[in-house]
């Protein structure tokens, strides 16, 4: 069954009419002024499987305490080795799917990790300003 989280999103957002922007999400879009007018009004951001964008989302949404849906599924480590998953001295580069999870699971307070009901790389990650303790 779901989470507390998810059932919570699923009742708050059942009335969203959902809107889809196909553009490379990163700096420079945030940057530009249709990434900038969709950021200030976005309820979530939501990315599924979102490659190269999955720091990007993750990073945006917590700067701006927007909510947001994730399920990552490549690592890109070339792209970020500023990653790093562990804390201390054992601290290492993002270099794999778990590293990447780990990662994801621990960039802020209250993140919630789920299982989906499908086969491959099915762990999704949620996060919502409000609900962090």
């Amino acid at each position: 069954g779901c989470q507390p989280l998810a059932r919570r999103l699923c009742r708050e957002y059942a009335s969203w009419a959902p809107t889809q922007e196909r553009a490379l999400f990163g700096e420079e879009f945030e940057r530009s002024a249709r990434g900038a007018a969709l950021l200030a009004s976005a309820s979530a951001i939501v990315g599924m499987h979102p490659d190269q964008a999955t720091h990007p989302i993750v990073e945006a949404a917590i700067a701006r305490a927007i909510p947001f849906a994730i399920v990552p599924c490549c690592v890109f480590p070339t792209f970020f080795p500023h990653k790093r998953v562990g804390g201390g001295g054992g601290a290492r580069r993002v270099r794999t799917y778990e590293d990447l999870c780990a990662h994801i699971a621990t960039c802020a307070p209250g993140v919630v990790e789920e299982r989906l009901d499908f086969e491959g790389r099915n762990r999704a990650f949620f996060w919502h300003p409000r609900l962090v303790r």
